[in-house]
């Protein structure tokens, strides 16, 4: 019974097996013509004559292509210099601000790199940072005496959960030197209302 049984499955898989090995074949030139259909088309970037047909570059071309690609070598040499000496300047207290700034640096343009005052335009992007991390931790600004404090979070009233955080309640005055914004927090400040207090007091539904 099983010299039978093994004598079928050899005469079963002797027929399936051109079957098989037709399909393999089938599968590969179907994947073959899938990435030929699917490949990027050849973009030719070489110069073209008035009637449009590509030429090649001449002499003159090629010498100024090599120039501006040593120009363009030399600006990203003399810039990462610049960056690496404003980065030196950090004190260790922003060293941690370092990944984002590199980041800043090298999504400015060639352009803006090639610039005699590139140097003041790092110093710029590194105090931008620094002075937004300053506002994430709390650094806020007291008009009436012109100084910087820092915000206590855990009691603050103008944190991003607060009712007073809500743009709509800004007031907006139209002055000879343009818009003047007062926010809900100056509003009551004003009004001699402690802002914590009162959205402690919104918050339990009192208000």
């Amino acid at each position: 019974m099983d010299e039978l049984l093994n004598k079928f499955t050899a005469a079963v898989d002797e027929r399936v097996k051109p079957l098989q090995d037709g399909f393999s074949a089938l599968k590969s030139d179907w994947e073959t013509i899938k990435a030929e259909a699917t490949k990027p088309p050849t973009v030719d970037n070489r110069p073209k004559n008035p009637d449009g047909t590509p030429r090649d570059l001449t002499d003159d071309e090629k010498r100024n292509n090599a120039t501006l690609a040593g120009v363009q070598l030399s600006v990203q040499t003399n810039a990462r210099l610049t960056e690496r000496e404003v980065i030196d300047e950090l004190q260790d207290d922003w060293k941690h601000l370092i990944p984002e700034i590199r980041g800043i640096f090298a999504s400015t343009p060639i352009e803006q790199k090639a610039r005699t005052d590139y140097a003041q335009y790092c110093r710029n992007c590194v105090d931008l940072v620094i002075a937004r991390e300053a506002r994430k931790s709390g650094l806020r600004y007291n008009r009436e005496n012109q100084t910087f404090f820092l915000e206590d979070k855990s009691t603050s009233a103008t944190r991003e959960d607060s009712v007073l955080s809500d743009p709509s309640l800004a007031w907006r005055q139209e002055t000879p030197n343009g818009v003047r914004v007062m926010s809900a927090q100056e509003q009551l400040e004003k009004l001699g209302i402690d802002p914590a207090k009162f959205a402690e007091s919104v918050k339990k539904g009192v208000v």
